[in-house]
């Protein structure tokens, strides 16, 4: 199980690229951010990406958060799990599963690993 790393494609523009509707202002991570979109992965378990006013310094991990809308925090088993990898259990594998799929389906990013490899890894598991 590996959660997959982005980052944005080079020609990205917000308000040309986001299949989602754009909130104005930053969410819960990146208060600076200028734009940011929210969708749900899985029960009460949301995706938060935010777009700041200068997206060259944009990364995977200070702008995208896996949210526990329950607690109002970072989802931890995912983050832990991201950091250090070991042993999962069935919801943390659905997770990271929706992580990946809603991660793959937005067309302004691109995996990291295709960058480096110039390989399409479709492998969830």
């Amino acid at each position: 199980m590996q959660i997959n790393r982005y980052r944005l494609k080079d020609d990205f523009k917000a308000w040309e690229h986001v299949p989602f509707p754009l909130r104005t202002g930053g969410a819960h991570i990146c208060k600076e951010s200028v734009y940011y979109m929210s969708q749900e992965l899985v029960a009460d378990i949301y995706l938060y990406v935010c777009f700041p006013a200068d997206n060259k310094d944009w990364n995977d991990f200070d702008y995208v958060e896996v949210l526990d809308e329950n607690f109002a925090q970072p989802y931890t088993p995912f983050y832990n799990y991201l950091e250090n990898g070991g042993e999962y259990f069935d919801f943390l594998k659905t997770v990271i599963m929706a992580y990946n799929a809603a991660m793959d389906s937005l067309e302004f990013l691109e995996r990291i690993d295709d960058i480096k490899e110039g390989t399409d890894n479709n492998e969830q598991d």
